[in-house]
């Protein structure tokens, strides 16, 4: 809605890509965030936790901890435990290609008339 406002008639046309939020955790999620923070989760916060997850699921694999104490992280453990990820997230499932790119998808609106609406050929 931001957007559409502060474009005014410029947005009209315009093409917007989110993640869309549809996992069978999300609404669990969303009534955990929304107790924590008093107020609903903003655009991609679904997407950040998801992310974040991703993240501590990996280093959780391949995080060492050293005899000082330090954690060692190496990187292409790090990069290939990420891409290894398949699991169930708040916003659907969460997994990598081979180049570290997301399996999730992504949903393409259109405005029209001040409204965001789906464009051709989605299905959510």
């Amino acid at each position: 809605p931001d957007f559409i406002e502060g474009a005014g008639e410029a947005s009209d046309g315009a093409f917007v890509t989110f993640a869309q939020p549809k996992g069978g955790e999300y609404a669990a999620w969303e009534k955990r965030f929304t107790e924590r923070f008093d107020h609903e989760p903003i655009t991609f916060a679904p997407q950040t936790y998801d992310a974040t997850m991703a993240l501590l699921m990996a280093i959780e694999q391949v995080g060492q901890v050293q005899d000082d104490g330090n954690l060692l992280i190496g990187k292409k453990a790090l990069a290939d435990a990420i891409r290894g990820l398949d699991f169930e997230g708040v916003t659907g499932k969460v997994g990598f290609t081979e180049t570290g790119d997301s399996k999730s998808g992504v949903v393409v609106y259109q405005v029209q008339g001040k409204q965001f609406v789906l464009a051709p050929g989605q299905d959510l």
